[in-house]
């Protein structure tokens, strides 16, 4: 716990850092807080602080999301704003308030170049680039862009203008209607890149890199290095024993750095130990906290669902109730209408007949008044045999009734049977259906839920991904956060679950809507059965006018008896019998026909009353079902169990109600048939009243058959429905259960996965930083030896050194520096410094641009080479004269150079020992970009200007293709035979210039010539002046660092015959 406290306590003062001071030449002040210190190297920058240079000072600030800037003398610098958290929050705000400055952007540019704001006394800069210059000196503001692209703002008139690479605009001269920009000039950029320029620059672009390679100014704060007597060929015993003593303590200093390191190393293993117990224990805690969340959480839920669950159940069970009492009311509402209606029209119906039947025998009786007595009695025995043929008859009738009976309920039989099965089969066909479309709807539903979870899961890991990344920074709160995110999934799937249940309530409602289309239609059905009812009523019509037809012809029968067996008078009354039975036979069927017509018009009013009733009872109860439907909203997974239940129930009771009208009308028709007919009447009454109890008796036992088997129907559904419901809702909490098993699972991978993740980083940084300590140490040991032999053989690399002369003190004979206008020997001044290049690859003159520079004094100049021994050789150059000097390279990698020098001019003279450190260093032989074509978008809107210069010693002689001819003899080209050429990137023809190929031989002239850049980026040279010929060639390198071809030109006025064929190869300056 003790480390990971300290951890915290690093982590919230790194945040609170916003960058630091990498380089520094001179001295800078910050102002923070209304208190002012001088800065050093390494010095860590905050907020609102005020960075201020001092005369020939120079900073260099790196940023933390790697933004540079670079400030030169006499600069006052602000940063307002600085936040890089993370890519969504992060910002950058500086004000250069005067000076030069030389930024370049970094991620912040990157992300969000919108968050990235400089600002000036009068204007806001804007970056789309990388690379801007700002110079506000002397009264001017000059705003450079020299890479990318910027916008500036004016704040006086909120002017906005966009300033490209290789643009520049004054701010000072712009105070018209609109802004104005300038073309850079590379003159421009050269002054004030040098104000601002330092040896270790960490901004680069083409003129900084000019001017820091060759500015006589470069100068920088070297770290103090432990000194050792320099190498010189005479000693004396003192100097000796000294040395001896020092080198003494430089080992036992060694020795005791060692120990330190050692006892270092052991105090880190047993911190990394309590770290990793610490860790393991910040693991277990926060496995135990997560698992008793997920435990509390899973409970909660638990309890959440069986409470709504029992809800929603009690609910449904509720609804269900009510809208099977809406049924049963509505169904015994409307089978006591439909009986009232039978009851009235069939007591109508017998009224009638028994008002004809009456009018019948009123007709009869006036006619067979005392007439009927007489021929009563004569025809008693004629009476009897009719009688008994009559009753012949009526057997025979009664034998074709019982046969029209038994057929008549054999067919309402089948008919009952066929209709019955369709029923059925129509109710099977629709059970398969709402089965099929459960199924279908479970599938969907259930592929619904497993897309969402995939999607869901997919979602979380993103999420899970993004809050990894972001608890790098907050290891100690993995535990907290962790539990806090798991909360915050379940929570967000508890909402998902709840949008899943909604859906599924919607779905519940679609359901219900489907069923109420299929009660619509079980009604339509209904409506159907009232047609059929019709149909039966129409049937009964025409049995009746069969029964009145056979009666009639019973009668003609009976007539035709009558005529065989009586005499005239027989006759006569047989004719008047006849005509009074055909009168009374029309009057009936004209009576019949009546009876059928109002029959008919009584069928169609009532169907058209019924159909009317049906209609508005349809709507009532449509919108009844419809508020219960919404009611049933969230219990439609039961729906179809309780509506099966209804239909069943409903028809059971509508069959029932059928078969008690049916019952009561029978009973009505047996009463009616007591009081009108004779004994043979009641005979056959008691047989069709038998023969229909019977039928009656089937169809109630039909109709009980199926009211059982739809119970059994109705019971196996809902427990199919009851079942489903149960498999699902197991299913569901399983996949809950599992689910929280699966985030409780993810969430100790991430605490493990993190914690090893900072154990790693933590051993990683530390074992670095070993490395480091081990690594310092090993080159401050190298660095007292001399640099081996082997690192001088294949070595192509080029090095800058720079350093001074206060590693020995002031000696009149030896360490010195005298002025030409008193003569008088004075200790060389601290700020002296020398530098020199060193081109280890080249095979004579490596040493060059060596220079000691004095204040305020001209420089010291010399060159010189490396020997055979890897010792160094210095000589006088230029204007400067003098012995010279030795120097040596110490390290493994020549870090260090040491040596004496003694130089003089016209001012000044210097002898001395001096040390200095290797600064820039280019090895070619660990880059093949130099080998490599220049890319063509190096070439797009370039407009610098750059000089070459090279020679022709990279080929060997050649008599056909690499020589010197002079008088017509050829010879190898001189080494000291140079080329150069200067070229304007941004000119659109004739880029290359000033072409000179130098032969230093008194007797030949130069060859001269120009050329231009093509459009495949390859260039042709061609002769100018005196010389002609051609050459051609490409570039090479990033930026064309080097350029390599080959020329073939000849001196047209040379008296000796001058000319030069070979290739070339000449490096960028």
């Amino acid at each position: 716990m003790k480390s990971l406290f300290i951890l915290i306590i690093f982590a919230n003062l790194l945040f609170a850092n916003v960058g630091k001071i990498v380089s520094l030449k001179g001295e800078a002040n910050i102002t923070r807080e209304n208190k002012t210190f001088q800065v050093k190297r390494d010095t860590l920058l905050k907020e609102k602080d005020i960075l201020i240079t001092k005369n020939n000072s120079k900073v260099q600030i790196l940023f933390k999301d790697e933004t540079i800037i670079s400030i030169g003398k006499n600069s006052t610098f602000k940063i307002n704003d600085y936040l890089f958290e993370n890519k969504d929050n992060v910002k950058a705000e500086f004000s250069m308030i005067k000076g030069v400055f030389r930024t370049i952007t970094g991620r912040i540019g990157k992300i969000a170049p919108q968050n990235f704001k400089l600002k000036t006394k009068s204007a806001s800069i804007g970056i789309r680039g990388t690379q801007i210059i700002t110079d506000i000196t002397d009264g001017k503001e000059r705003i450079f862009c020299t890479e990318g692209q910027i916008e500036v703002t004016q704040n006086l008139t909120n002017l906005k203008i966009i300033v490209n690479q290789g643009e520049f605009i004054a701010m000072h001269e712009n105070n018209g209607a609109e802004l104005l920009k300038n073309k850079t000039k590379t003159k421009d950029l050269k002054e004030v890149n040098k104000n601002v320029s330092i040896g270790e620059n960490k901004a680069v672009d083409t003129v900084s890199i000019i001017e820091e390679v060759s500015s006589p100014e470069i100068e920088e704060t070297t770290s103090n290095v432990n000194s050792t007597p320099d190498v010189v060929e005479e000693v004396n015993e003192v100097e000796k024993s000294e040395k001896v003593s020092e080198q003494l303590s430089e080992q036992e200093e060694a020795e005791a750095e060692a120990q330190r390191i050692a006892d270092e190393l052991a105090a880190e293993e047993e911190r990394l130990a309590q770290e990793a117990a610490a860790a393991a224990e910040a693991k277990r805690i926060a496995a135990e906290l997560a698992a008793a969340e997920a435990q509390r959480i899973a409970d909660e839920l638990a309890a959440k669902l069986a409470a709504a669950e029992e809800e929603r159940l009690a609910q449904e069970a509720a609804a269900a109730a009510e809208a099977k009492r809406i049924a049963d009311e509505l169904a015994a509402a409307e089978a006591q209408r439909i009986t009232d209606e039978l009851a009235a029209a069939e007591e109508e119906r017998l009224a009638q007949e028994a008002a004809a039947a009456a009018e019948a025998q009123r007709i009869a009786d006036e006619l067979a008044a005392a007439e009927a007595q007489r021929i009563a009695d004569e025809l008693a025995a004629a009476e009897e045999q009719r009688l008994a043929q009559e009753a012949a008859a009526a057997a025979e009738a009664k034998r074709i009734a019982d046969e029209l009976a038994a057929a008549e309920a054999q067919r309402i039989a089948e008919e009952l049977a066929a209709a019955e099965e369709e029923r059925l089969a129509q109710e099977a066909a629709a059970a398969a259906e709402a089965k099929r479309i459960a199924d279908e709807l479970a599938a969907a539903e259930a592929q619904r839920i497993a897309e969402e979870l995939a999607a869901a899961e997919e979602q979380r890991l993103a999420q899970e991904a993004a809050a990894a990344a972001e608890a790098k920074r907050i290891a100690d709160e993995l535990a907290a956060a962790e539990a806090q995110r798991i909360a915050d999934e379940l929570a967000a799937a508890e909402e998902e679950r709840l949008a899943q249940e909604a859906a599924a309530a919607a779905e519940a409602k679609r359901i219900a809507d489907e069923l109420a289309a299929a009660e619509i239609q079980r009604l339509e059905d209904a409506a159907a059965t009232a047609e059929e009812l019709q149909k039966l009523e129409e049937e009964l019509a025409a049995a009746e006018e069969e029964r009145l037809a056979q009666e009639a012809a019973a009668a003609a029968e009976a007539k035709r008896i009558a005529d065989e067996l009586a005499a005239a008078e027989a006759q006569r009354i047989a004719d008047e019998l006849a005509a009074a039975e055909e009168e009374r036979l029309a009057q009936e069927a004209a009576a019949a026909a009546e009876a059928k017509r109002i029959a008919d018009e009584l069928a169609a009013a009532e169907i058209q009353r019924i159909a009317d009733e049906l209609a508005a009872a349809e709507e009532q109860r449509l919108a009844q079902e419809a508020a219960a439907a919404a009611e049933a909203k969230r219990i439609a997974d039961e729906l179809a169990a309780a509506e099966a239940q209804r239909i069943a129930d409903e028809l059971a009771a509508a069959e029932e109600q059928r078969l008690a009208q049916e019952a009561a009308a029978a009973a009505e028709a047996k009463r009616i048939a007591d009081e009108l007919a004779a004994a043979e009447a009641q005979r056959i009454a008691d047989e069709l009243a038998a023969a229909e109890e019977e039928r009656l008796a089937q169809e109630a036992a039909a109709a009980a058959e199926a009211k059982r088997i739809a119970d059994e129907l109705a019971a196996a559904e809902e427990q199919r429905l009851a079942d489903e419901l149960a498999a699902a809702e197991e299913q569901r909490l399983a996949q809950e259960a599992a689910a929280a098993a699966e985030a409780k699972r993810i969430a100790d991978e991430l605490a493990a996965a993190e914690e090893q993740r900072l154990a790693d980083e933590l051993a990683a940084a530390e074992a670095q930083r070993l490395a480091d300590e081990l690594a310092a140490a090993e080159l401050a040991e190298s660095l007292k030896e001399l640099t081996p032999s082997s690192y001088f053989e294949n070595n192509n690399s080029k090095a800058t050194y720079i350093g001074n002369f206060n590693a020995s003190p002031f000696d009149d004979k030896r360490q010195y520096i005298e002025y030409d206008d008193d003569k008088t020997e004075y200790a060389i001044p601290e700020e002296t410094t020398i530098s020199m290049d060193i081109d280890f690859g080249k095979s004579k003159d490596q040493v060059s641009n060596g220079k000691i520079s004095v204040e305020g004094q001209d420089d010291l100049e010399f060159d010189g080479k490396i020997k055979s021994d890897n010792s160094i050789q210095l000589k006088a150059a230029n204007n400067t004269t003098g012995g010279g000097g030795d120097a040596y390279l110490y390290g493994s990698n020549g870090e260090i150079l040491k040596g004496d020098i003694k130089l003089k001019n016209d001012d000044l003279k210097l002898e001395g020992d001096f040390e200095a450190n290797k600064s820039d260093f280019i090895d070619l032989t660990q880059s093949n970009d130099l080998e490599e074509l220049t890319n063509l978008d190096y070439f797009i809107d370039n407009s610098s200007y750059a000089t070459y210069k090279g020679d022709f010693n990279s080929s060997e002689y050649d008599a056909s293709e690499q020589y010197k001819e002079v008088l017509g003899v050829k010879y190898e080209i001189p080494e000291e035979t140079t080329i150069s050429m200067g070229i304007d990137f941004g000119a659109d023809s004739n880029q290359i210039s000033n072409g000179l190929i130098t032969q230093d031989n008194p007797f030949t002239t130069d060859f001269t010539f120009d050329g231009s850049i093509n459009d495949d980026k390859s260039f042709t040279l061609t002769g100018s002046g005196d010389t002609e010929g051609t050459g051609s060639g490409n570039f090479y390198g990033n930026e064309a660092d080097v350029i390599k071809g080959q020329v073939d030109m000849q001196d047209k006025y040379s008296q000796f015959g001058t000319s030069i064929k070979g290739n070339f190869e000449a490096d960028k300056e």
